[in-house]
């Protein structure tokens, strides 16, 4: 019985090499992912998921799309669509411009905030 826990604390503290993956995600022509920098996506015309919450990836406000932003925790069909018509009419808002929207309060702004770039 010993020995067994031995061996359990032993694997247990082993650690095991693991890959250490960074870049992004982007979509190629296909709609093939891939994992890469964007200075090589720029280069092969690859684009950003247009969903990039469910990539664990920022949702870029220049290209946002009504299902990207109900795919965020706490965004509903109504907020929705009152940013999309922010969009329209100012694709490259600020924040305060964000903030000014009716229901989007400080909860929904660190949320925003989190989960979108505006560029």
């Amino acid at each position: 019985m010993r020995f067994l826990v031995l061996i359990g604390i032993f694997l247990a503290l082993v650690s095991y090499p693991q890959k250490n993956l960074e870049g992004e995600i982007f979509i190629d022509p296909n709609h093939t992912y891939h994992l890469t920098t964007a200075e090589v996506a720029e280069d092969m015309n690859w684009t950003r998921p247009k969903r990039g919450y469910l990539f664990g990836q920022p949702i870029y406000f220049s290209t946002i799309e009504k299902q990207a932003l109900l795919d965020l925790p706490g965004v509903g069909p109504s907020l929705a669509a009152k940013l999309l018509q922010l969009h329209r009419q100012n694709p490259n808002p600020s924040w305060a411009d964000i903030d000014a929207v009716k229901g989007v309060g400080p909860a929904k702004l660190r949320l925003l905030k989190k989960h979108l770039i505006l560029d």
